[in-house]
């Protein structure tokens, strides 16, 4: 799924669940590809995607 993010550093996070939101997905840009990570479930992400996560408050 990371491919191009392989030989970055990781970090464990949980994406809490929103009560209400029915898809249960946060979707994440980052250099003009996008990711959907599923809320509720712990995930080994690389660090550009934590900061993104960080700096939009959703961690």
């Amino acid at each position: 799924m990371f491919r191009e993010l392989e030989n970055e550093p990781t970090r464990t996070v949980l994406l809490p669940k929103i009560p209400g939101d029915e898809s249960g997905v946060v979707e994440v840009g980052l250099n003009g590809r996008f990711y959907l990570l599923t809320r509720g479930a712990t995930l080994e992400l690389p660090l550009s995607l934590v900061e993104i996560l960080r700096h939009g408050g959703l961690i």
